[in-house]
């Protein structure tokens, strides 16, 4: 059992870290009292910190809301930027089917719709879960692995012929299963010029 006497003092009232900078770094912990009075302020601190962060994350989250929400409004409204670009790439493709040599680029003071024809390079859509399984038995050099396994899509397109869809095996004209092929077409793409005044 411990006397009363033994037990250390902690009283944590009368301690203070100097404000002169030779000071600060001279100062240390001698005693249990100090180590509470430090262990209290560091606490005291470490709620405002918390309390500061509380409080802007507050003001920061009704920002963020308003600011999504008002750039929302003008990409998505009846007239907003969708509307426009959907209505800018449709006059372009237009355009370009009337002459596909002269109109490729429309040009306008406030930026640039360009027409591009993918269709020599159809795209391909890959299930990883369904492809990387049989590629592994099949055709293991077409999988990389680093710290997960993914489909070297270059070296496959290369093995694999494809058309209507799907992708197969040329010798045998197995249909490569995970493998979607969507033929490509002309696409349009807008460039705006946001420098200077409208």
């Amino acid at each position: 059992m411990t006397a009363l006497a033994d037990v250390p003092d902690i009283d944590t009232e009368d301690y203070e870290v100097p404000d002169a900078e030779e000071a600060r770094e001279a100062w240390s912990i001698d005693s249990l009292g100090q180590a509470a009075w430090a262990m209290a302020k560091n606490r005291e601190l470490a709620l405002r910190q918390a309390e500061i962060r509380r409080i802007a994350d507050d003001k920061i989250a009704r920002w963020v809301a308003w600011r999504d929400r008002e750039v929302a409004a003008l990409q998505n409204g009846r007239t907003g930027r969708d509307f426009f670009e959907a209505h800018l790439a449709a006059y372009a493709l237009r355009r370009r089917a009337e002459d596909e040599k002269r109109n490729k680029t429309l040009t306008l003071p406030f930026g640039t719709v360009s027409t591009k024809d993918t269709s020599k390079t159809p795209k391909w859509e890959v299930d990883e879960e369904t492809l990387i399984p049989w590629l592994k038995e099949r055709f293991p050099k077409l999988v990389v692995s680093t710290t997960t396994e993914k489909v070297d899509l270059k070296a496959a397109k290369t093995t694999f012929p494809s058309s209507g869809g799907e992708a197969w095996v040329g010798d045998s004209g197995e249909t490569v299963p995970g493998i979607t092929v969507t033929p490509g077409g002309v696409s349009a793409s807008i460039s705006l010029d946001l420098g200077g005044k409208s």
